[in-house]
Order: C-alpha cells, then sequence, then structure tokens
C-alpha cells in the first residue's frame, strides 16, 4: 500500500489586542502550500483586511499574494457568502475562496469566547440564542429534546481566551492493488471524527465508515453510521446538495459534510495522479 496524495488544512483563530482578531487557515498539499488571513473587528466581525498567498502551486501557475481590498466592510458570517464569491471568484482555481471561507468558520466558531464582545450577558444567553436561531441545523441542535447537555455546559472549563479556536483537517489517499484507500480526520476545539473509504480506480466508493472520538453529546455520535451511504456512489461526481442528503441534512453532521466534500476533491487530485503516472 503506498501513500499517492495527502492534503492537510489547519485553521486558528487569535485575538491581536481587545478589538481586533485574526483568522489564519492553511493549506497543504502534495502539490501546493497556501494561506488566508482575516483581520476583523471582534464585536461586529466587520473585516478590516483581507489577504492570500499561494507558495507552492503546480508550475508556479497560482503562487502570488493579494490583498482583496474589495472584501473590507463585509461581515465575516452567516451571509457572506456572495460577497466572497463577487469578490474572490475562481482566484487559483478556486483555493483563495476556500482558505478565505475556513477563516469565516473559524471566526463563527470562536464566537462561543466571545459572547461578551458579541452583546451577550452570560455563555447561557449565547448558548440560548444559538438553540432559537439555529434549531435544525445538525442532529444535536434537531435533537435537543433528547441531549444530556446543553452547548454551554459542554464548553464550561475549556475557555479559550488569547487563542479562541483552532481546527486540523487532514485526508490522506493509499494506492493497494486496484484500489485506493482514503483516510479523512476533523478535529477542531469541540469536535473530533473521521471517515474511511474504500474507492476503486473509477472513484467508485466500495465501503465506508464513520467514527466520532468527541462532539457535544452523544446525540452526535449517531452520526457516525452515515458515511456508509456513500457506498455504491462515485464520490467525485457527487454534488454539494447530495453529500448534505446522504450525511443526513437536518439530522445529520455538516462537519461530515465538510469532510466528504474534501475527501472528493481530493480524491479527484489523486485519481488524475493514477491516470498520469499509474
Amino acid at each position: 500500500m503506498n501513500l499517492i496524495y495527502q492534503k492537510q488544512w489547519f485553521t486558528t483563530v487569535k485575538r491581536i489586542n481587545d478589538q481586533e482578531l485574526l483568522a489564519e487557515a492553511t493549506v497543504l498539499d502534495t502539490e501546493q502550500e497556501a494561506t488566508g488571513q482575516l483581520k476583523v473587528d471582534s464585536s461586529s466581525f466587520e473585516i478590516k483586511d483581507a489577504v492570500w498567498e499561494v507558495f507552492r502551486s503546480r508550475g508556479g501557475k497560482f503562487n502570488g499574494r493579494q490583498n482583496v481590498t474589495g472584501l473590507k466592510g463585509a461581515v465575516a458570517y452567516f451571509g457572506v457568502g456572495p460577497s466572497m464569491r463577487r469578490e474572490l471568484g475562481g482566484i487559483a482555481g478556486g483555493l483563495v475562496r476556500e482558505l478565505l471561507n475556513e477563516c469565516v468558520k473559524g471566526i463563527i466558531q470562536s464566537e462561543t469566547f466571545l459572547f461578551r464582545e458579541r452583546g451577550f450577558a452570560s455563555l447561557k444567553e449565547y448558548g440560548e440564542y444559538w438553540r432559537k436561531a439555529h434549531a435544525s441545523d445538525c442532529r444535536y441542535q434537531s435533537n435537543m429534546f433528547r441531549a444530556a447537555r446543553k452547548w454551554e455546559d459542554y464548553v464550561a472549563g475549556f475557555e479559550h481566551n488569547l487563542n479562541l479556536f483552532n481546527r486540523f483537517k487532514s485526508c490522506m489517499i493509499y494506492k493497494e492493488h486496484n484500489s485506493l484507500i482514503a483516510t479523512c480526520g476533523f478535529s477542531d476545539s469541540y469536535h473530533e471524527l473521521g471517515i474511511s473509504c474504500t474507492l476503486d480506480v473509477n472513484g467508485y466508493v466500495k465501503e465506508c465508515s464513520g467514527s466520532f472520538l468527541r462532539a457535544p453529546d452523544q446525540v452526535c455520535f449517531e452520526c457516525a453510521q452515515l458515511p456508509a451511504g456513500l457506498q455504491g456512489n462515485v464520490i467525485t461526481d457527487c454534488t454539494t446538495k447530495q453529500f448534505v442528503e446522504i450525511m443526513g441534512g437536518p439530522q445529520g453532521c455538516d462537519h461530515l459534510v465538510d469532510l466528504t466534500k474534501d475527501l472528493s476533491k481530493i480524491a479527484g487530485a489523486a485519481l488524475d495522479q493514477v491516470n498520469r503516472y499509474g
């Protein structure tokens, strides 16, 4: 069994000072290395500065650095997608938008430890707001009546101050005879999960399984069975809508959706390697 492709992402959000945050996302894979940064106001999440830099890409095609002045004034929160698409489009083959989107996700996740700056009197009040605003976002939120603990109870005891949020994702693909073995892991300040898949050389999923190691509540662990639904699909042909449906929609897990979307892209790159080099 030979390793033929791998990709790692790291996202972190930290305080620069009492008024500003810096979110940074970095990607390293077999063909490229790049980073994106957003500097935002810690109360409003208004973007003060946005920059990206590609250090390494195939043939140096996307190498370069640029400030994205058009994002200044936008709010790094839900609803920023249209601004991202307008200002970033397909820069560096979509890599720049991927990186800055990861920054936005990190900022949203860091909000738990910024509840005062965001106008909430307590962590409990913030948790109540989130449960109302996102009542059907995932299996945990959709099943609060079954959950043994609320969000504020889960995060109590590991509050972050200077460094507010960290996320690491990794996908590795091995070739064994006429199959590809893919293992993907996801670990952040609140969750830890992974998927393993066996594909044929056309991207057809022969088998797939999921595992959860850390999550807010036991109801989240029920999502470990969902990746098995990828079996029988050509993973590189699946759309985001299909991944959302397979991963359970409001009874599923957004992080599994992200991980399977990542796997789809990486599997495509790995299959390209196989087709080019055998």
